[in-house]
């Protein structure tokens, strides 16, 4: 009995450790496959926006669905395309749904020349905002552990925007994120400019 109980516990531990790891391993591939989802839908929302250019979609029909599908593909609760149309001096939104109200009317209210949507307007590349940075802005609603903005431009128009994507805490940064709002909004822009060119020619 003295020798049992030893050998019982370590199967015990092996069974134990074994059990997790099917748990583990079932897990990652229910998140790949929830990942690849969310891809999909993302891709196929893209793909519908390139055939809306033809037809008559204005700004915010566009950055509508820019803004859903930065929310499917990186599954971030908080996402929506600001802009500033041309000759404006304010910024308009396009908020994905479940977008915080007193996070979208605090910086649609802020100055068009400052601030973190400003600063995305002039930036060349998709900024990330975490930390002490992001609590010295001191944004309404829910908290909220990490921003990125990634600038959007239409060199036709002249309408400027950015895409605002946020995380709760407890979110996992992964670089992949900063190149798929890359990827967005270079692909936002190139609709813009092709609908304001058809806008034009029609």
């Amino acid at each position: 009995l003295a020798i049992g109980l030893p050998v019982l516990l370590v199967v015990a531990i092996y069974v134990g450790y074994v059990s997790e790891g099917v748990a583990r391993e079932r897990r990652q591939r229910q998140e790949l496959q929830t990942r690849l989802h969310q891809e999909l839908r993302g891709m196929n929302r893209v793909q519908s926006l390139a055939s809306m250019v033809m037809s008559d979609m204005d700004a915010g029909q566009l950055f509508s669905g820019i803004a859903l599908t930065a929310t499917e593909v990186l599954g971030a609760p908080v996402s929506a395309v600001f802009w500033i149309p041309k000759d404006g001096s304010r910024f308009e939104a396009a908020p994905a749904p479940g977008f915080p109200a007193a996070l979208l009317a605090h910086l649609q209210q802020g100055p068009a020349d400052s601030g973190p949507l400003a600063g995305s307007l002039k930036a060349t590349g998709v900024l990330r905002i975490t930390g002490v940075e992001l609590a010295a802005l001191a944004l309404p609603g829910p908290a909220l552990s990490e921003l990125l903005l990634a600038p959007i431009a239409d060199r036709i128009s002249g309408i400027q925007g950015t895409l605002l994507i946020g995380w709760p805490p407890k979110h996992q940064h992964v670089p992949a994120e900063e190149e798929a709002a890359r990827l967005l909004v270079q692909q936002a822009s190139l609709l813009l400019e092709n609908s304001t060119l058809y806008r034009m020619l029609a």
